[in-house]
């Protein structure tokens, strides 16, 4: 990660502006910045530099091309390493490196000039520079903007000339850097309709860039000695790697063998309503395309290099064996291979690009991988603001921001409607329509809908479009339509099972006791034995005469009974509508927050006693010396496995000189390293560097930690109520011996790598 400054400053001669660098360099960190529009002589050059930044920055400028330093380049050389490229009086390009590392990124600072005519030579040497291979930013004040919104006030006409920068950087294949402070970079500080403000401060990126710094982004600072903003670049990667959520690729649909995929992981019998059937082999079958995708279309433009060379390969072979039958039948193969392989990389940046088609006769792969990177950097937030006026950055802060928004936003109450709303649907629903409207849904109307959705688009946000539904469709067909049938379909059949008053059978789950008196109820000639079929005749609502309160809770019922059939009973604590245990514990617990440090005690090959035992260490419970003594329980508090020191748990984990020993004893035996810290920091290292839930690594170090607290702790108990003492040694052995056995007898004792089997003696 490093930062880029840039800033029209507007005159550096100064002492108050050179001051004003110099805060601002250390403020925002920058690792390079670039001063524009000077006006500093060769004269004074040296002195002005030396009071930009710290002794050991380094200055470069295009002072040998003009009267005046027009551009002024500073770098942190104990970070950077610069090589200037080419000056000229409109831009100034380096090349800069992190002193550890080769990797090259080239930078264009640019300082147009005031006239179309003379900033025509800007235009054509960015379109030149843009061939480059490497990394390349171009930002500064390039004295014009990309279109009409990039003003207010002044002119408001387009002269042709102005269409020249544009077309610059389309021809350049440059991307617009996402920015965030102010819109308009310069101000003509007039007040009233004099005022005039444009955006003339651009940063821009190249492909390769993006590819790079893929979370790259601006800011635009409020102006205060100069009339224009200041610009900062970040060049960072994300905070950590998101976990991509599930999307179909419409190339495993074209592969062979899509159906009997699709087939054979959706007959397997899934128990439980329609819908709960349907979503668990949705969820069930994703599983089996990202296995297809790792297997076959991972890294798709690598898979397509390869084939490349390999057919290549074969070609030469078979150019020096042209007899060969074997050379020509490999040949034919790998070429059909290579073709099949980019007709899949192009459907997949077709896809992802979310471009349509265009008709052109050859491959718009290329094409659709820089919409790609385009729509990326476009839809990448860098920035909220919260209701205080607050900006907030950290993508995890983002994340909770926008999550409290929607909660917010889908649980508001909406405000009634007037009562006479006539004027605003002057044509009413006849008759007719609303008898349509009210007709079964038949399995023509389901499948119609559809196949009406374009390929391209989801039915819902499963990450399953259209294309897959219709593509398997011989497949799924009986479980999709019983899905659908049943949002349609009440819970209520013939009503014969249902108590009219006391059962939740009215919408949104309620009951009529709950809102009105026994007395009420019974007030309609209605007994409290009533069941639903008693209101339903010939298969069509009767509600007996009611009051208004009542009378409407009839009006909201808009399902209709179905007499030939009985009635159901859902569970609605569970998706699948069955009761069960585990589901009504969930309903009933009281939902905390989780501790950042829960992996470290709950996880799938854990010891329940031993991760039973840290969580009371971790959440300092554990019954120790100092607590005990703190209550009056004991009046000696010494450690009794060292006898020196106060029995705490900061002391116990691992300061005292016997569990210390024990603790470094057995990660020397282990291979492990734990850094020596107090407890609670432990906990947060080990919190952070055993975050992979499946890696074996990661698990015996946890394993490792809980076994470790649990024999400690069973040793001091053993030590105070049995007077029954062990070694170091002997307890480093028993820990070791422990976790050796659960180890080998683990699921994933079949993937133990070699190292880990000779540390452990394993034999798996």
């Amino acid at each position: 990660m490093f930062i880029v400054g840039s800033w029209n400053i507007w005159g550096l001669n100064g002492l108050q502006k050179q001051k004003t660098v110099y805060a601002w360099t250390q403020k925002n960190n920058l690792d390079i910045f670039g001063l524009l529009e000077t006006k500093i002589s060769a004269a004074n050059l040296t002195a002005v530099q030396n009071s930009l930044a710290p002794s050991h920055w380094q200055f470069h400028s295009n002072i040998t091309t003009s009267s005046t330093c027009r551009i002024l380049i500073g770098w942190n050389s104990k970070k950077l390493h610069l090589t200037c490229v080419q000056s000229s009086p409109q831009w100034l390009t380096c090349d800069i490196n992190h002193l550890h590392s080769t990797e090259t990124t080239r930078i264009t600072f640019v300082y147009g000039f005031n006239t179309p005519a003379e900033r025509i030579a800007l235009w054509h040497y960015i379109t030149q520079e843009s061939s480059s291979g490497i990394p390349w930013i171009v930002m500064g004040d390039f004295n014009a903007i990309l279109q009409a919104e990039d003003r207010i006030g002044g002119d408001t006409r387009w002269p042709r000339h102005l269409d020249a920068f544009n077309n610059c950087i389309r021809q350049a294949e440059l991307i617009h850097i996402p920015y965030n402070g102010l819109k308009y970079s310069w101000h003509n500080g007039q007040h009233g309709c004099n005022t005039i403000q444009k955006k003339l401060d651009w940063i821009f990126g190249n492909q390769h860039l993006l590819s790079k710094w893929p979370a790259a982004h601006a800011t635009f600072q409020p102006r205060c000695i100069s009339d224009h903003s200041a610009m900062i670049l970040q060049l960072c990667n994300p905070n950590r790697r998101r976990s991509v959520p599930f999307k179909f690729l419409n190339i495993w649909a074209a592969r062979d063998d899509f159906m009997d995929v699709v087939g054979s992981s959706w007959q397997i019998p899934v128990s439980g309503n329609p819908m709960y059937q349907f979503t668990t082999k949705l969820h069930r079958l994703k599983s089996v395309f990202k296995t297809l995708h790792h297997h076959h279309t991972s890294n798709i433009t690598g898979r397509v290099a390869r084939a490349r060379e390999a057919w290549f390969a074969a070609q030469i072979f078979l150019d020096e064996h042209p007899a060969s039958v074997e050379a020509q039948q490999s040949e034919r193969l790998l070429a059909n291979h290579y073709m099949q392989l980019c007709k899949d990389e192009e459907s997949y940046f077709k896809q992802k690009s979310r471009i349509q088609w265009l008709h052109l006769g050859d491959k718009n792969t290329s094409f659709f991988y820089k919409s790609l990177l385009h729509r990326q950097t476009r839809n990448r937030i860098h920035m909220l603001q919260d209701e205080s006026g607050n900006n907030i950055i950290d993508e995890q802060e983002i994340g909770q921001l926008a999550t409290s928004y929607y909660e917010q936003l889908l649980s508001a109450t909406t405000s009634p409607l007037p009562e006479d709303i006539t004027s605003l649907y002057p044509t009413p629903i006849s008759d007719t329509s609303t008898c349509m409207a009210n007709l079964p849904i038949t399995n023509d109307d389901i499948q119609n809908a559809l196949f009406s959705i374009p390929d391209s688009k989801s039915p819902g946000p499963d990450g399953y479009n259209a294309l897959f539904f219709k593509k398997s469709w011989l497949i799924i067909r009986v479980d999709f339509m019983a899905a659908v049938r049943g949002w349609f379909i009440a819970g209520i059949g013939n009503g014969s099972l249902t108590s009219l008053w006391y059962d939740y059978w009215l919408p949104h789950g309620k009951r009529l006791i709950d809102d009105f008196s026994l007395r009420t109820l019974t007030a309609t000639g209605l007994p409290w034995t009533a069941r639903v079929s008693d209101i339903i005749t010939n298969g069509q609502w009767q509600f007996p005469p009611s009051s208004s309160e009542l009378q409407a809770i009839w009006d909201s019922i808009r399902f209709m009974p179905c007499p030939s059939s009985q009635d159901v009973c859902t569970w609605k604590g569970h998706p699948s509508g069955e009761f069960s245990i585990a589901s009504a514990w969930e309903l009933l617990r009281d939902v905390r927050p989780v501790t950042n440090i829960h992996h470290l005690l709950w996880f799938k090959s854990h010891i329940p006693r031993h991760s039973f035992i840290l969580w009371l260490a971790c959440r300092g419970r554990l019954r120790t010396m100092d607590r005990l003594h703190s209550v009056g329980i004991l009046t000696n508090s010494t450690c009794i496995l060292c006898g020196t020191h106060v029995e705490s748990h900061e002391h116990l984990f691992f300061k005292c000189n016997f569990t210390g020993t024990v603790w470094r004893a057995i990660n020397i035996k282990a291979k492990l390293y734990w850094p020596c810290i107090p407890w609670q920091q432990l906990l947060q290292w080990a919190a952070m560097h055993c975050q992979q839930r499946n890696n074996i690594t990661s698990i015996i170090a946890r394993l490792l930690l809980s076994t470790s607290v649990y024999i400690l702790w069973h040793e001091r108990n053993n030590r105070i109520f049995c007077n029954s003492y062990k070694t170091a040694q002997a307890i480093v052995e028993e820990i070791f011996q422990l976790l050796r056995t659960h180890i080998t007898n683990m699921e994933h004792a079949c993937r133990i790598p070699d190292f880990i089997c000779t540390v452990w003696g394993l034999q798996v």
